[in-house]
């Protein structure tokens, strides 16, 4: 936990974008994602956000949220623009509430890479003293089923809210701790499982989509990167899987949000020929990170930490079970 400070002085270098998004709380230990019913409010929000921006959480009005905290700016959350399925990004308690909740909604989701909540001195801001202009441009209907980016006074006056760190579900590493222990295990290191193709009105169709399976490997020390003992590495690499209609492109989206550094790059290492349906790929990627888990070490959704060989072996027995074409 940190002591409270303005929000973009965590940008020293570039200030992220800033949306907001109504919601009925915020705790990002247990609910680690910003979620949608409708997959288009997703797919828009993907299209037209940056890696990294940040989407400002208040509360609504609905039943679902205490009295107190209505209409009240709660946190942030840096997304990640990975688009995942919601049961990947949340603990299983609050998985359980969300389908007493809302069974049928909520399943879209970008996780969060870190989270802040709101510290000011005064108390909770309202929503409607943040986004004062963009709450005016009658967008706050919007809001409430998905991000809405704010005016530039706007996000002026979100960026200088006073805020505390806070942890993230499914995020491998928590800075209070020290670990250095292969033997290190948490209920949030699991891996994620990926989008299932949707074949509904999206302005276009996945579940048609050619697809692609992919592994990087992180060009690091991973000894250092992890904070563990060189032994406890054993030679390992820290690698990333998953499937999508553009691998190369997507390396290079990871790397474009990293310091350029010959030490610390995302390297594409194998390709699978290509799936001309959605689904076979999914099925394919639910199999390699199953393997994975069993033979590797989950570092969280989609990274492991492997052995060139046992990646070697994983691979190869999942194009053989799920061959492309």
């Amino acid at each position: 936990m940190t002591s409270p400070k303005p929000l973009s002085e965590y940008f020293p270098d570039k200030l992220p974008n800033v949306w907001a998004k109504g919601y009925w709380g915020f705790t990002p230990d247990n609910w680690g994602c910003v979620v949608v019913t409708q997959p288009g409010a997703l797919t828009t929000f993907v299209q037209n956000a940056q890696q990294g921006d940040l989407v400002l959480i208040y509360a609504t009005g609905s039943r679902e949220v205490s009295e107190e905290i209505k209409s009240r700016a709660l946190g942030f959350y840096q997304v990640d623009l990975e688009e995942r399925a919601t049961r990947d990004c949340i603990s299983d308690e609050r998985w359980q509430w969300k389908l007493r909740e809302r069974p049928d909604g909520w399943n879209f989701a970008v996780p969060s890479i870190n989270a802040w909540k709101i510290t000011q001195p005064t108390g909770l801001p309202f929503i409607a003293d943040v986004a004062l202009e963009t709450k005016n441009n009658s967008t706050h209907i919007k809001m409430a089923t998905r991000p809405v980016k704010l005016t530039p006074k706007d996000q002026q006056r979100a960026l200088g809210l006073l805020v505390e760190s806070t942890p993230v579900f499914g995020q491998p590493y928590d800075p209070s701790s020290n670990i250095d222990d292969d033997s290190f295990s948490s209920p949030h290191l699991t891996p994620s499982r990926g989008v299932p193709p949707y074949s509904g009105p999206r302005g276009w169709t996945e579940a048609s989509s050619q697809k692609q399976l992919y592994q990087l490997k992180l060009n690091c020390d991973p000894a250092m990167l992890l904070g563990w003992s060189k032994s406890t590495i054993h030679g390992r690499d820290i690698w990333k899987v998953g499937y999508s209609s553009n691998p190369m492109s997507r390396c290079q989206h990871f790397n474009n949000h990293l310091p350029f550094s010959n030490k610390l790059r995302w390297v594409l290492e194998e390709t699978s020929e290509i799936y001309q349906q959605a689904q076979p790929a999914f099925d394919a990627e639910c199999y390699l990170k199953n393997k994975l888990e069993k033979t590797a070490k989950s570092l969280g959704r989609e990274f492991y930490l492997a052995s060139e060989a046992q990646m070697k072996q994983v691979w190869q027995d999942t194009l053989q079970l799920f061959p492309p074409g």
